[in-house]
């Protein structure tokens, strides 16, 4: 298997792109070992949102402590969907969660069983409008809304022209890497 085949681009050639674009990140590409990313152990939609869920609005170092220790509350790491509908909003808000990120996890708990979070492999092959619709229903989990911070990002030349270098190379439905289009928010 390529790295088109799992990644959806050609790693290599991004690689190479980006180390001829500046001298510095060059000297670190060529430091470092390579990358690799481990398909099998890629995060579920439900995962990624409840990590999502936890992480916004506070700062990194606050919300890695909050998720790890709403994380210690499941079997195996993360709660399951199962697991997140039975553990008490006490619980939750001991590890750090506020009333709104109880109510948005224990929705994208409720939303996973019932099947309206897609499985990851469910995800890949549905379009974006689908993926959005589907997941957007979940409270607390919602289309970047901020136009102006998007305005700014998608505006700088150096986002632009890096932008324009790697659409291409990202074609078909793996493109879209862990939810790229959404931005999780308590409401």
């Amino acid at each position: 298997m390529n790295a088109r085949t799992t990644l959806g681009f050609d790693l290599t050639e991004a690689t190479t792109w980006l180390a001829g674009r500046d001298e510095r990140l060059k000297e670190l590409i060529g430091a470092t070992q390579g990358f690799q990313l481990v398909l099998d152990d890629a995060r579920s939609p439900y995962e990624a949102l409840l990590q999502s869920i936890a992480y916004q609005s506070i700062s990194g170092k606050a919300a890695a402590t909050i998720f790890a220790r709403v994380c210690a509350l499941g079997t195996n790491g993360i709660p399951s969907p199962q697991e997140m509908l039975a553990l008490r909003t006490a619980t939750l808000r001991k590890a750090g969660l506020s009333g709104a990120k109880i109510l948005a996890v224990k929705d994208l708990a409720r939303k996973t069983i019932a099947g309206v979070v897609p499985t990851l492999q469910e995800a890949r092959t549905m379009s974006d409008e689908e993926l959005v619709e589907r997941l957007t229903s979940v409270r607390g989990i919602g289309v970047w809304s901020d136009r102006d911070s998007a305005d700014a990002v998608n505006s700088d030349p150096q986002f632009a022209e890096f932008n324009d270098k790697i659409t291409p190379l990202l074609a078909g439905p793996s493109e879209r890497v862990e939810l790229k289009l959404l931005h999780a928010y308590a409401k």
